[in-house]
């Protein structure tokens, strides 16, 4: 996906950089570096002067498919920091359009990036649940979306980490948590495939502890609460400072104590 789009692309802006050059100092690079650091944190000011970076990287080169996703990865995050807090809807909602356009015009330039349909896919999604009565006329492009996301990437983990998040969130019917739990079971395989696999400089590798988290929060609700502290301190393992995992040992360990 972004490795086949963009490896001849990066390869060729590296060949022609001035000697010395910094490519970690170039705006897509350090704007990603930004986004990582602020994933690993759920940083939405991080994951809006991530967005920032990358998208002096867009101005620059309009066409370069890598900048327009990482924009688009980098406004969808920075949205749902804002999600939950009333005063920043406003903001939230130009993050999610700024998202829908860079990922749109990611998929003008790679028709076959599932990951982007997947964003798109959670975007709808998202713009549903704020406003049911849009399902009228959002819901055939929602589906249209995450289908095209598994047909055009079923093996990647962001797909399916997406996709999950789409049945956890959505309308609760009787099978929805055990289609998410599928989903992230699948994606957790995956990315357990993709850790054992070199990555370039701008391929995305994001999602994994939060996969990780759902899955801790599934066996929760279930009552398993074995399986749920072993989903969270994996998820601790993989990122120290995810807040999911945390607040779910600790909502454990608060029933637990009322319990006995």
């Amino acid at each position: 996906m972004l490795k086949q789009t963009g490896l001849v692309i990066v390869a060729a802006a590296v060949c022609l950089a001035p000697a010395g050059a910094d490519e970690r100092e170039e705006p897509l690079h350090s704007g990603v570096d930004a986004f990582t650091a602020a994933y690993a944190r759920w940083d939405g000011d991080g994951f809006r002067r991530a967005a920032e970076r990358i998208e002096e990287a867009a101005r620059l080169r309009p066409d370069f498919f890598p900048a327009r996703y990482w924009l688009g990865a980098a406004r969808f995050h920075q949205a749902l920091c804002l999600r939950d807090a009333p005063s920043s809807e406003e903001t939230a909602e130009r993050a999610l359009d700024g998202a829908e356009e860079a990922l749109e015009k990611a998929l003008e330039l790679d028709g076959s990036c599932g990951e982007c349909s997947a964003l798109l896919s959670v975007i709808t999604g998202i713009r549903i649940g704020r406003n049911p009565l849009s399902g009228i006329w959002r819901g055939s492009r929602f589906k249209k979306q995450a289908e095209a996301a598994l047909r055009l990437s079923p093996e990647n983990p962001r797909v399916h980490y997406l996709i999950g998040t789409n049945y956890y969130h959505g309308p609760q019917r009787a099978d929805s948590r055990d289609r998410a739990r599928d989903h992230f079971l699948r994606a957790e395989s995956l990315y357990e495939k993709e850790l054992r696999t070199p990555a370039d400089d701008l391929e995305p590798r994001w999602g994994y502890d939060s996969t990780l988290a759902f899955l801790g929060d599934i066996h929760r609700e279930k009552g398993n609460r074995e399986k749920a502290r072993e989903y969270y301190n994996r998820t601790l393992a993989v990122n120290p400072a995810n807040g999911k995992a945390r607040q779910g040992l600790e909502e454990m360990e608060i029933k637990e104590e009322n319990d006995e």
